[in-house]
């Protein structure tokens, strides 16, 4: 009888079947590696095309966007959003821009809040990937103008996915921390009671506050009476409560730097932490100046209402007092002499009225300067820049 091929192959003992499993093995090792350059290749191609849905920067503006993380531990990055996070988001642009008619576009599922001091909080996010912050400056005519954008990652805090896995509720860094005191609570080292529900609290602030002002901040807790709820400050300042305001507070700050403010609970006689929330104190910025009501053109009609020197603080919301010491105004008229005043009074005087309706004609150029003030409690006159005007022609 003739032996087969595969009696021979076997009868002299040939590794067969070492070559057949040395083929299927190359052979998968081969698949499984296209199959990640295929994953690698499709993941590149949309990375590219969010890219390429990115606006022109624009050439005149300088744009800085940064997720600001705080205290959290290294693995955060300038773009990264926390879904258990109340995130704070800070813009910093430099050029020629309007900063009045600056706002912010988020295009993802979450809330955007402007603190109107160039930063932005960003909370209530849902899902996990790619999202865009855009700035814009509004334009009353055509397209609003594009100024800069960054793409941004939504992600989990490790700390919540970690919790998640073992099947605990995971700790909520945008409240702090927060119990109503259950059987599960219990006294951390410092002395203060802490569980694992969530409390709902907000203080809803910009993350600065001013030197020589009363900076206004709301507080609530859900089913916690105001009663029962306290502050604790730390840094160079106060804060109180208002009365009878159902969540007002105020605080005074004495010198630049960093304070900690935290709302807590007498509960059975143990300090249970609701909040603790960081901030800035600052000097007041230098007020901008506005003269009958503007900064840059004025008609005859602009005098009608007597307004004179007005300052602006922009970005501040509370009031910051403010008192004139004197300012000059020099009218000097396309024909005729020019005219002069020292004034000291935020309203204009009858007969400087009635001189500028008449003769500050089209064509009159006006200078408001020499303008010293003061603000807040700071008593220390300050020397600041003024303006020049162009009367123009009445659009009515």
């Amino acid at each position: 009888m003739k032996a087969s091929t595969f009696d021979l192959l076997y009868h002299i003992k040939f590794p067969f079947h070492d070559i057949i499993t040395y083929i299927m093995n190359s052979f998968l090792k081969k698949a499984a590696f296209s199959g990640l350059l295929m994953v690698l290749f499709v993941a590149g191609l949309r990375a590219a095309s969010v890219q390429d849905t990115l606006p022109p920067a624009d050439p005149f503006v300088n744009t800085s966007i940064i997720s600001e993380h705080g205290e959290d531990p290294g693995f955060a990055k300038e773009n990264d959003l926390f879904i258990e996070k109340d995130n704070l988001v800070r813009t910093t642009l430099e050029g020629d821009f309007d900063p009045e008619k600056v706002y912010a576009v988020f295009e993802g599922k979450g809330n955007l809040r402007d603190n109107g001091d160039g930063t932005y909080g960003i909370s209530d996010l849902e899902e996990e990937g790619f999202v865009f912050f855009k700035l814009f400056e509004k334009k009353e005519s055509g397209e609003d103008r594009f100024l800069g954008s960054k793409l941004m990652v939504v992600r989990h805090l490790p700390s919540a996915i970690a919790a998640e896995k073992k099947g605990a509720e995971p700790s909520s860094p945008m409240s702090g921390l927060d119990s109503k005191g259950g059987a599960d609570s219990k006294i951390d080292e410092d002395g203060i009671l802490k569980g694992k529900e969530k409390e709902s609290l907000d203080i809803s602030k910009g993350r600065v506050f001013y030197i020589g002002i009363e900076n206004k901040i709301r507080f609530s807790a859900r089913e916690v009476p105001e009663d029962e709820c306290y502050f604790r400050f730390t840094g160079s300042g106060t804060i109180e409560k208002v009365e009878g305001s159902n969540g007002d507070a105020i605080v005074h700050v004495d010198k630049p730097g960093k304070v900690e403010i935290e709302l807590i609970r007498n509960f059975d006689g143990k300090e249970l932490l609701l909040v603790r929330r960081d901030y800035e104190s600052k000097e007041l910025p230098v007020p901008e100046v506005s003269f009958a009501g503007q900064t840059d053109k004025l008609t005859k009609e602009d005098f009608e209402d007597g307004k004179g020197i007005r300052f602006i603080f922009r970005y501040i919301t509370d009031d910051v007092p403010t008192e004139i010491l004197s300012y000059t105004v020099t009218m000097i008229p396309k024909e005729g002499e020019q005219q002069r005043w020292t004034l000291n009074t935020a309203d204009l005087p009858k007969d400087v009225q009635k001189t500028l309706q008449k003769e500050a004609k089209p064509g009159t150029i006006i200078f408001v300067d020499d303008v010293k003030m003061t603000c807040g409690t700071n008593k220390q006159a300050k020397k600041i820049k003024g303006l020049i005007l162009n009367v123009v022609e009445s659009e009515k």
